[in-house]
């Protein structure tokens, strides 16, 4: 007797679970009311309420490149695979991430070396005026990298 109460119970609470949840679904638009997020300290809100980055102010570029070389008796070949993060926190202020990952392609078809290296880096540009600049770089390169040039803007995908 006490069972079937409780499976009489558990349907009840089921089926109104599922109707609160359904009629849950039925609301398209949720308004957000801009004079109770304020525009506190020069800062305008996001446009979702769950938002920690605004994500239109993010940009990606992802790269790979290979080589192959042969003289004097040798060959090799090296590929880095590169993925940039570029975060636009201001005008005058911008954070990159990039993770580079050299490896050499060819060895899978012989006994060269298989492992891959990785290359961390990361960069702050502080750019208050046009006469004004101050970046801090970090890099990790390696014989194979072809970013041999460390002062080309162009690594840290700061131009759109």
């Amino acid at each position: 007797m006490e069972k079937d109460i409780m499976k009489k119970v558990i349907i009840f609470l089921t089926l109104l679970l599922f109707a609160i949840s359904s009629q849950a679904q039925l609301v398209s638009d949720v308004e957000i009311n801009n004079n109770i997020l304020g525009n506190g300290l020069g800062i305008t809100p996001a446009n979702t309420p769950f938002s920690l980055l605004d994500m239109s102010r993010i940009k990606w570029s992802h790269s790979y490149s290979i080589s192959f070389f042969s003289g004097g008796n040798y060959s090799g070949s090296s590929g880095l695979l590169n993925s940039t993060m570029l975060y636009e926190i201001n005008p005058n202020l911008t954070f990159a991430l990039n993770l580079g990952v050299a490896h050499d392609p060819g060895a899978v078809f012989g006994n060269g070396n298989n492992s891959a290296t990785f290359l961390p880096g990361f960069m702050i540009d502080f750019r208050p005026s046009d006469n004004f600049n101050i970046r801090i770089d970090y890099k990790q390169l390696d014989g194979r990298t072809f970013l041999s040039n460390k002062y080309d803007r162009r690594y840290w995908l700061t131009e759109p």
